[in-house]
């Protein structure tokens, strides 16, 4: 698996990428707290089982359709759902120990990044003239068709 990180330059193309941040990290800490009460509640009895990304997902397009969550609908489903599963992963790994803490709640300044795979981006370079001082070549991204 290859990941390559990109750092978007603020720009007022670039607008929308920040709004979405920020209703992803609403929805993050909405079902961080989701999750912790459910385990409040229903962690002491026999066979417990957590809240998985399938129940998340669940909840998250039940919530889409209500008024007061209605601009949860405007970022990207795919971004909205790795979400989910980072939170499921986090779960995961502390129950099995391999992490001290359960996963956090972030402000909104701390949570910046979006992550996703090569399905829904295209990158395309300008010119290979077109660098930085680093020698790194300047490219657009393209998140589901728009700039």
């Amino acid at each position: 698996m290859r990941t390559f990180k990109y750092k978007i330059q603020s720009h007022k193309r670039n607008r929308h990428l920040m709004s979405n941040t920020r209703l992803i990290s609403q929805v993050h800490n909405h079902f961080i707290a989701l999750s912790r009460r459910h385990y409040r509640i229903y962690g002491k009895y026999e066979g417990y089982k957590r809240a998985n990304y399938y129940r998340l997902a669940k909840h998250l397009t039940k919530l889409k359709r209500l008024p007061k969550y209605a601009p949860w609908k405007k970022p990207y489903s795919w971004a909205l759902q790795e979400c989910l599963k980072r939170i499921e992963r986090g779960y995961i790994n502390f129950f099995e120990r391999r992490a001290k803490r359960p996963p956090k709640f972030k402000g909104w300044r701390k949570y910046r990044s979006m992550t996703f795979d090569g399905t829904h981006v295209k990158i395309e370079t300008i010119s290979e003239k077109l660098c930085d001082k680093r020698r790194v070549p300047v490219a657009k991204i393209r998140l589901n068709k728009r700039m």
